[in-house]
């Protein structure tokens, strides 16, 4: 879970700024080297550019862009899957987080930027039009066992009812996720972090009562992220995400078949944030990029969030994503901090997964997170 910038939770030590006398002149800091000054560089231009990405993938003409509808149910359901956070205070500020030193980032370097050892559990209930219900239980531990990082393992799972889509046929998602994410604060100013992940998952589509087809999926993947403090409130952050997906489908109506198919999932995640006062901004843009065996779909998102820390014990949050198809999502949230030890963040989403929206609709999540720091 997040820490709250100004207390992280009360636990974090306050910086002492240095002062400039006659005697002790201020402290010079030497140009880094060597691959720190390869993300530091990059990290400048990053934020330099980011706002032009992000007005360029808004700006966008949706008749440019393809329909989803056009694209396999596998490719929009992995997209589906990249725009998720069960974070949610991450969730709350529309998944803006690449740039934000918060530890439930999607930057796994944040969880660096100021870290205590926590315990947090993570439940999304996702609501579709077309009634389709997916419960998302979650867990993590953090800890620091030495100089060498923060380490995360978590585990999670995905489970629906039983619905029909918007084509009458009945669907069936069961998942499990397990992740192994790590941390590093390699100076005052840079935090570099890495995710291993495993997935594996089941769906099965049915008609008339009889099993249509079913459909058996690994995911093996890999995250990397750096963050960088830029200046007085100012931070700027890079995560690079690849997967890879291979799958099995039976289907068995009209005729019995198997088809086996790979998944490969690029994202390329710059984002900002900025703290003034009480006041915290993030802008993100996400370029994704997913390809089977005889497909290939690009996404461009944009993910705006603003979260206000009303008193050390009540935060409040908005945020919206906007892809280059026309899809506007919108999200809100709230922080609840009973003690220096316990948070408990709640969020909404309406209509955060639009790639799905021809099978199932539009649809809500309602979220809550849970931190207790050992």
């Amino acid at each position: 879970m997040r820490h709250r910038d100004g207390c992280e939770l009360r636990f974090a030590a306050a910086r002492t700024p240095v002062r400039a006398t006659a005697l002790e002149p201020a402290e010079i800091r030497p140009r880094p080297a060597g691959t720190s000054f390869v993300l530091v560089h990059g990290m400048k231009t990053l934020l330099r550019i980011l706002p032009l990405v992000a007005v360029w993938a808004v700006l966008a003409s949706p008749a440019q862009a393809q329909d989803f509808d056009q694209f396999d149910f596998g490719l929009r359901l992995q997209a589906t899957q990249s725009r998720f956070s069960r974070f949610s205070d991450v969730a709350a500020v529309g998944n803006a987080s690449a740039g934000g030193k918060w530890s439930s980032s999607i930057n796994p370097a944040s969880m660096a930027w100021d870290p205590v050892d926590n315990m947090s559990a993570q439940y999304s209930r996702i609501h579709f039009d077309n009634g389709t219900e997916l419960q998302v239980p979650a867990i993590s531990v953090s800890f620091t066992p030495g100089d060498w990082g923060t380490v995360q393992p978590s585990v999670a799972g995905i489970t629906s009812n039983d619905a029909t889509t918007q084509q009458g046929l009945g669907f069936k998602w069961d998942a499990v996720f397990v992740d192994l994410q790590w941390a590093l604060k390699t100076s005052d100013n840079l935090a570099v972090g890495a995710t291993l992940s495993y997935s594996y998952s089941e769906i099965a589509f049915s008609a008339g009562g009889l099993t249509a087809a079913e459909s058996r999926s690994t995911t093996y993947e890999i995250r990397g992220g750096a963050l960088y403090e830029i200046g007085e409130g100012w931070f700027a952050g890079l995560v690079l995400d690849y997967a890879n997906v291979p799958s099995t489908t039976d289907t068995f109506i009209p005729a019995p078949s198997v088809t086996s198919d790979t998944i490969e999932q690029l994202l390329v995640w710059p984002g900002v944030s900025y703290k003034y006062k009480k006041w915290t901004a993030f802008a993100d843009y996400q370029f994704g990029l997913f390809t089977n065996d005889t497909q290939t779909m690009r996404t461009h998102r944009v993910f705006l969030g603003l979260n206000n820390e009303v008193t050390e014990a009540f935060s409040i949050r908005a945020g919206t994503a906007i892809d280059d198809r026309g899809n506007v999502s919108a999200t809100v949230g709230i922080g609840i901090y009973p003690s220096a030890k316990l948070a408990i963040e709640l969020a909404y989403q309406y209509d955060m997964f639009p790639e799905v929206a021809l099978e199932f609709g539009r649809s809500e999540l309602f979220g809550i997170s849970i931190s207790y720091v050992f």
